[in-house]
């Protein structure tokens, strides 16, 4: 009778301990539950084989096509089967599993009935492995593992110091440094008349608070306030959620941000995603409430509310590159506010036989004002027959 892989039926869980695959193809090194031990000195982290993840059929997976490779990171639960059930080696992810991390990940039982939990450590399995990276001393490399770069907890005679971690490529020191602690936008209270009121930008841009290195995976605050794998603001929408507690109003002497956001997000129908840097897409369907946001992590956002309102939001300096025409249709009035800087309107002929006039047509009164001299270099035509 022919034999065929994977016909067993039998699924696994486990955790992901490394994503960082030599071959960029999106393997995975996945500790299995009933399968594996937690005890690193028995099998380390660097000796768990790579698992191939299995992706939806809206991902080609193929030359370069769809979502490469996948969403997976060291810390995250995920299932799947054995395509070689019998030696157990060539094991298949299916997907990944959402929860309530807790602060303990395994419950030991003995031979007298009681119990103990074991905390979340890099130091034993099932557990994000990365650690800081071991900064070479006085002394020179590190004469243990023979390797200045190494994933290091700082303490003598853990797992990473014996060596069991330091073959895994990434380590906390060179992982996204997840969201900023904080964004600190320059402002000044005195206006361009030099009169003293709100804030208003200054023009100085945004400075971005990192953390100093990445983090392990469930994130600290997860695992103590019990709060489920399911970003925070996908289920509440309050403004004190990431990105939310990040998005202030600016406002210059005329141009203020004055708009209703119809923030009230609503599980589960705001989908969210957030990546480890702290970039944010929502697409929330709640009734009422439908928004579309783009979100980047220094406070650069582009959202749509619910009534079709746009807003976009760059925290520091902005391009646009147009290599043709460009045309702007306003059905209303519109406001441009330089709060600190000059206007510079340039036209050039370039190739045109015509080209490199400005145009300027009003129905009523044009009205210039400076608090400085009005200057015009130049033949001046006031009736446009004749100059002047």
């Amino acid at each position: 009778m022919a034999k065929f892989t994977g016909l067993h039926n039998n699924f696994y869980t486990g955790v992901v301990e490394d994503r960082n695959d030599p071959l960029s193809v999106g393997r995975v090194r996945v500790r299995i539950y009933g399968l594996h031990t937690d005890d690193k000195s028995l099998i380390a982290s660097s000796d768990l084989p790579w698992s191939d993840v299995l992706m939806p059929v809206t991902a080609p997976a193929l030359s370069g096509l769809g979502m490469s490779p996948h969403g997976l990171v060291e810390g995250s639960t995920v299932m799947g089967f054995y395509r070689d059930e019998d030696d157990m080696q060539d094991f298949v992810v299916i997907g990944s599993l959402f929860g309530f991390p807790t602060e303990d990940y395994r419950i030991e039982s003995s031979n007298d009935g009681k119990s103990t939990t074991k905390g979340r450590s890099a130091n034993f399995g099932f557990n994000d492995p990365r650690l800081p990276e071991k900064k070479e001393d006085n002394f020179g490399p590190d004469i243990i593992s023979g390797s200045s770069d190494v994933t290091y907890s700082g303490v003598e005679g853990t797992d990473s110091d014996s060596g069991k971690n330091w073959t895994l490529l990434g380590n906390l020191d060179n992982a996204p440094l997840g969201r900023p602690t904080s964004l600190e936008v320059s402002t000044t209270k005195t206006g361009a008349l030099g009169l003293t009121g709100d804030p208003i930008v200054d023009g100085k841009g945004v400075k971005i608070n990192n953390a100093e290195r990445g983090i392990n995976y469930p994130r600290d605050f997860y695992t103590k306030d019990a709060l489920s794998d399911v970003n925070e603001n996908a289920i509440t929408g309050g403004s004190s959620t990431y990105p939310n507690n990040l998005i202030l109003k600016h406002q210059g002497n005329t141009v203020k941000e004055d708009y209703d956001r119809g923030l009230a997000p609503k599980y589960p129908y705001n989908h969210m995603i957030e990546s480890e840097a702290g970039h944010v897409l929502e697409m929330d369907d709640t009734p009422n409430h439908e928004r579309l946001h783009l979100y980047h992590r220094s406070g650069s956002r582009i959202e749509f509310m619910p009534k079709g309102d746009a807003v976009m939001k760059v925290m520091n300096n902005s391009y646009e590159v147009i290599l043709k025409d460009k045309k702007i249709l306003i059905a209303g009035s519109a406001d441009i506010e330089l709060a600190n800087g000059d206007y510079n309107l340039i036209t050039k002929k370039g190739t045109t036989e015509d080209g490199g006039n400005v145009f300027i047509t009003c129905d009523s009164d044009i009205n210039l004002t400076a608090t400085g001299a009005i200057k015009l270099k130049g033949n001046v035509s006031v009736n446009g027959t004749a100059y002047d």
